[in-house]
């Protein structure tokens, strides 16, 4: 009687947990984008970084309408992603923010290779040589020089030109809304931010050719800590 052969057992395949697509992920946590949003009101730099990585955000949100994440092919929107993960920024400014920094890579012809945040900011960037990273440096620094927010709105068209002593901006008054508490203050922190921006645009576009360099620190922590004590007596 013939001995039946064996069969080798078959090893048992371990589950292997499911890995979302890359595509899924965005180009800055919540937390760097609140982070960020905070140090906006430090000047026009970090107001552009700020916006800069919310146009990285927002078109890496746009890549995922393709994602099987999303069947119905809408995507997550900016907003949306800003609501859940960074409630303390204000959509209205962040929008603002947004659009100045595209002014900038638009005005400065930046190229696709060179993320904005990058090109606006100071630190690394990861894939891209030092070459083209110092290039679109350059082009941003000579383009903001002796800029400030106020004026980067007016070249972009987001706000309009003073109307005329005696005439209302946009014809008649009748009809418009009244702000409402919270929109005064945000616009009052607004003003304080351009105010703050154009100082700084000062100091280093003049000043800072003749006054000393501990001298310019020192200026900077005063400025710091009035807009600190004025920010504090508008929130109360």
């Amino acid at each position: 009687m013939s001995r039946r052969k064996e069969e080798p057992a078959v090893p048992e395949v371990p589950a292997v947990p499911e890995v979302l697509p890359a595509e899924t992920a965005v180009a800055h946590t919540p937390e760097a984008v609140t982070a960020q949003y905070r140090r906006a009101m430090d000047g026009l730099r970090e107001c552009l970084i700020f916006g800069a990585m919310l146009a990285e955000v927002e078109g890496c949100l746009l890549r995922q309408t393709t994602s099987r994440h999303d069947p119905s092919g809408d995507g997550p929107s900016l907003k949306n992603w800003l609501a859940e993960n960074c409630p303390a920024v204000n959509y209205a400014w962040a929008m603002k923010y947004k659009r100045l920094a595209e002014g900038v890579q638009e005005a400065c012809a930046l190229p696709a290779a060179v993320p904005l945040s990058a090109a606006i900011g100071s630190g690394e960037a990861e894939g891209v040589s030092a070459a083209k990273l110092g290039k679109a440096r350059a082009g941003v620094a000579a383009f903001l020089e002796g800029k400030t927010a106020r004026q980067l709105e007016f070249a972009f068209g987001l706000r309009q030109p003073p109307a005329p002593v005696g005439r209302p901006r946009g014809g008649t008054s009748a009809g418009r809304r009244a702000l409402t508490a919270e929109e005064r203050t945000e616009a009052a922190r607004q003003t304080l931010r351009e105010i703050l921006s154009s100082l700084g645009a000062l100091i280093s576009s003049t000043q800072a050719r003749i006054i000393p360099l501990e001298d310019r620190r020192m200026a900077a922590t005063a400025l710091k800590d009035y807009a600190a004590q004025l920010m504090e007596v508008m929130e109360e």
